[in-house]
Order: C-alpha cells, then sequence, then structure tokens
C-alpha cells in the first residue's frame, strides 16, 4: 500500500526466456593458425612473395651499375624475408640480395618488411593467447531481444506462439497430432532437439520452464543473458476489498522473506545452476584481411617507394658511369699521345748536329732553304760553292 492505494500482486506470471545451442569446442591438431583466417594466411604468404621480388628488383638495379661477384638467388632472398617477417634475423647474419646492400631503397625495404613483422607478430601473440585460453563451448543463436526479432523460435504448444511472435521474427511448434495433449515432455523435446539440430531453422527455444529444461540439458544448452519477458501477468480480482487488500499484503510479505525463495526452490530448483554456468561463450574471432588492410597498404605504399628510389639511384648510377667512362677515354687518348716513341730524323739542327755532326747541320739548313721556295737560279748559282764546302768538311 503506498499513497493510499492497494496494488494487486500477480497470482501467475509467464516469463519467457531463451535456450540456445552451445556446443564443446574440442582441441583440434590445427588449432595453432586459429588466431588468423585462411585468407590472411594466404594474404601474408602472397606479400611475403611479392617482398622478395621487390628486395629481387631493387638488388638487379644496384648491380646493374656495381656488380658484385655473388649472384642473385632467389630462394636465399625468400629465406631472410621470411627471418626477418618472424623476427629471426639478427645482426651478423650473412644476408642476400637487397637484404645485404646498405643504400636507402634497400634499408627503406627493410623497414617495410620489419613494420609487417612487427603487426603481425604481435598481433597473432596476442590473439593466440585469447584462443588457448578460452572457454570450451561455442554458444550460437541470439542473445538479445534486438537479434531474437531476426531470428525464428521455437514453443512447445501452439496456443503459446501468440504470445511470442511480437519478439520474434518466426515461431514453430510441434506438428499438430505429433503428441497427445498432455506429453509436456515430448512436446519440449521436440523443441530441444529442433535447437541442437545444426541443419534446423530454430534458433531460439523459448519457454517459461528455462529451468527445468536447462537443468536437464546442461552440456548441450544455455540461456541467453538478454532475452526475458513476460507478456502475460495473471491478476486475481476480486469484488471484496478486504480479501483484495489481504492477498496483497500477504504476497508483499512473503516476497520479502528468504523463506519464501527456499520453497519455490524445493520445488522449481531454481538455486541450481550447470556446471560451469558461469563460464562466458567462446567469443574469440579470428583476425581476417580487411582489419589488416591498412597494414598491407603501408607495407606496399613502402615497397613501391623504395622501388622509386632505387630507379633514380640506378639513373645516376648511369650518368656517373657514361661520364666517368668519357672522362677514361680522354685521359687514354691524353697517355697513348704523350707515351707515342718520336722520329729521331725530325728535329732540331743542334740535336743533329750532335748525332751526326756539322755535316747534318748543313743539310738542315739547306732542305730548310728549298723549303721556303727559293728561286731556282740563285740556288743553282750556290751549288758548285755548296759542293766545295761540302769537300772540305
Amino acid at each position: 500500500m503506498w499513497d493510499g492505494f492497494y496494488y494487486t500482486s500477480p497470482i501467475n506470471s509467464m516469463t519467457f526466456h531463451g535456450l540456445l545451442k552451445a556446443k564443446s569446442r574440442n582441441a583440434e591438431y590445427w588449432s595453432l593458425f586459429d588466431p588468423f583466417h585462411w585468407r590472411l594466411w594466404v594474404a601474408i604468404c602472397v606479400t611475403v612473395i611479392l617482398g622478395t621480388v621487390v628486395a629481387g628488383l631493387i638488388a638487379y638495379l644496384e648491380r646493374a651499375w656495381d656488380p658484385r661477384e655473388d649472384p642473385l638467388e632467389f630462394g636465399a632472398m625468400l629465406y631472410h624475408s621470411v627471418t626477418l617477417l618472424l623476427g629471426g634475423h639478427r645482426r651478423g647474419d650473412d644476408l642476400s640480395g637487397a637484404m645485404a646492400t646498405s643504400s636507402g631503397a634497400a634499408r627503406l625495404h627493410r623497414l617495410g618488411l620489419l613494420f609487417l613483422a612487427l603487426i603481425m607478430t604481435s598481433s597473432f601473440t596476442a590473439n593466440l593467447a585469447a584462443f588457448l585460453t578460452n572457454p570450451r563451448r561455442v554458444v550460437s543463436g541470439p542473445g538479445t531481444l534486438d537479434e531474437l526479432s531476426a531470428a525464428t523460435a521455437c514453443v512447445n504448444d501452439w496456443w503459446l506462439s501468440s504470445y511470442v511472435t511480437n519478439f520474434a521474427g518466426g515461431v514453430v511448434w510441434p506438428p499438430d497430432g505429433a503428441y497427445e495433449l498432455d506429453d509436456y515432455a515430448g512436446r519440449t523435446q521436440w523443441c530441444v532437439d529442433a535447437v541442437k539440430d545444426d541443419d534446423s531453422e530454430v534458433d531460439v527455444f523459448l519457454t517459461f520452464d528455462a529451468q527445468f529444461v536447462l537443468l536437464e540439458h546442461c552440456d548441450s544448452l544455455v540461456k541467453a543473458p538478454g532475452i526475458e519477458f513476460e507478456p502475460t501477468p495473471v491478476y486475481g480480482i476480486t469484488h471484496s476489498y478486504d480479501i483484495m487488500r489481504n492477498v496483497s499484503q500477504a504476497i508483499y510479505r512473503l516476497r520479502s522473506d528468504r523463506p519464501y525463495y527456499d520453497v519455490v526452490n524445493a520445488h522449481y530448483r531454481t538455486y541450481d545452476m550447470c556446471p560451469g554456468a558461469m563460464d562466458t561463450e567462446d567469443s574469440s574471432e579470428q583476425i581476417s584481411v580487411r582489419s589488416m588492410e591498412s597494414v598491407f597498404l603501408i607495407f606496399f605504399a613502402n615497397a613501391a617507394v623504395a622501388i622509386g628510389l632505387a630507379l633514380f639511384d640506378a639513373r645516376r648510377r648511369r650518368r656517373d658511369a657514361k661520364t666517368e667512362a668519357r672522362e677514361a677515354a680522354l685521359e687514354a687518348a691524353a697517355a697513348r699521345e704523350t707515351d707515342a716513341p718520336r722520329n729521331p730524323l725530325r728535329g732540331d739542327s743542334r740535336r743533329l748536329a750532335h748525332m751526326f755532326g756539322n755535316g747534318a747541320r748543313l743539310r738542315l739548313s739547306q732542305s730548310r732553304g728549298r723549303g721556303r721556295g727559293a728561286p731556282d737560279a740563285p740556288r743553282r748559282a750556290l751549288a758548285p760553292r755548296r759542293s766545295a764546302e761540302l769537300a772540305l768538311v
């Protein structure tokens, strides 16, 4: 009684709860790979191979103008790419290809691989711990009233469908005539089997006897935490004011004391609980390719920049190589001119006189005179004198 009004408590109520399918999660041989979706594993393998191709391309562009003795080996570069991805590379390890160079493009590409390794290994390790420590049961079906509105529910009798049709997306019940009118346990088992069947369209079993049903199927059913509604409270109305007041006060006092609930538990097992009922269901989710899109985008963008840097460096090396080749050719030509042997018969008069005597100097002067285009008559007139001079010599 509050504010001079008397409120009659329900004599009977029908509170519906949802029962969902629970399957035991058995350990498998390949549980180690569960943290990543199989598509993500494929994406990682493809990325490692493409990263190795990028490393080989960078090494090829570097060696085109700076050749080395050791050849490019794709297998060795793939090994070092996987090693970097797993975080197993240590300082001093033998590297190959672009992994072994100290150019800007090679260093940038190695940073991309290390970034990819950091994200993948940390994500895998964190999710692996969740998969290894998750509960042993996997629960499927709607967990809230919002999810129930899109699910198919089962009730164990046709007349109950009118109470839940506004809450569920669809309602089914046992076939008419399949069970006797008083075969409540048989109809209940039909809904339980429908929920447990993987090929069935039933997602949840709605019943106001959820506690009894749950205690009998602890290994295969679990109560939905967010599905509970009471569409049909039944009130007892009387024309006697005194009776209505006394009943209301008696129900209020009963439900305010612990002994009332002990009596209810003795008949309805309200205190009982399935083993492991406090464990939450397996909520671990595999990491998908979509959640790692930004990581792959950053890696390939970094690889593209590394290739561009390698191309720019190769072009610069080619230009420098052409310049060095041109300078070397000029130096070689100059060296040939400097080192060429000279004709001993060509030279000045003093050198010829030292080698062959003064007569050679005279003959050299005469040849130079003829080279200047002197007239023939004076030349012939001087011929006897020159012959006499030569005879004296």
